[in-house]
Parts: C-alpha cells; sequence; structure tokens
C-alpha cells in the first residue's frame, strides 16, 4: 500500500520550517539541539509528523551515536576549560 503524496499546505509549511531552521543555524544564537527539537515539535503538533514516526529516529543506531559523540565532546571542552 502507497502513501498517498504529502497535502500542499504540508509542503509549504515544511519549507517555512527549514528556511526558519537553517536561518537559526547560520546565526547560532540558539544552540542546534534545540533548533531541531522545537522543529520537531512543530511538525508533531501540526500533524505533519506523527508521534510514532517522530521519535523513531532517536532510535537510529547512527543517531546515538552521534549524540554520544557530542556528549563526549562537550564533557573534554569542559575539561580542558577547567
Amino acid at each position: 500500500e502507497e502513501d498517498a503524496p504529502p497535502a500542499r499546505w504540508e509542503l509549504v509549511f515544511m519549507s517555512f520550517v527549514m528556511i526558519i531552521m537553517f536561518a537559526a543555524l547560520i546565526t547560532d544564537r540558539v544552540a542546534p539541539d534545540h533548533v531541531f527539537v522545537t522543529a520537531l515539535a512543530f511538525c508533531m503538533v501540526t500533524g505533519v509528523v506523527d508521534a510514532k514516526e517522530g521519535l523513531k529516529g532517536f532510535a537510529n543506531e547512527g543517531v546515538l551515536t552521534v549524540m554520544v559523540r557530542i556528549i563526549a565532546d562537550a564533557g573534554i571542552l569542559q575539561i580542558i576549560d577547567a
């Protein structure tokens, strides 16, 4: 069974979210994790992404590896700066 193509408003909404997300990442005024979680929350609240799909990405082994690496790097930087 094939999924139906996304509605036009979903495409416009996601384009808007991506533009705002990239702008926030480029300006570096907000932490990247906050940008991504906020974007995901907006997508889940509006129903573009359901909760199961939205949280499924965090179970990916590659995502978990990157998250652990970022946490380890932050710890090392705190040790160096101390």
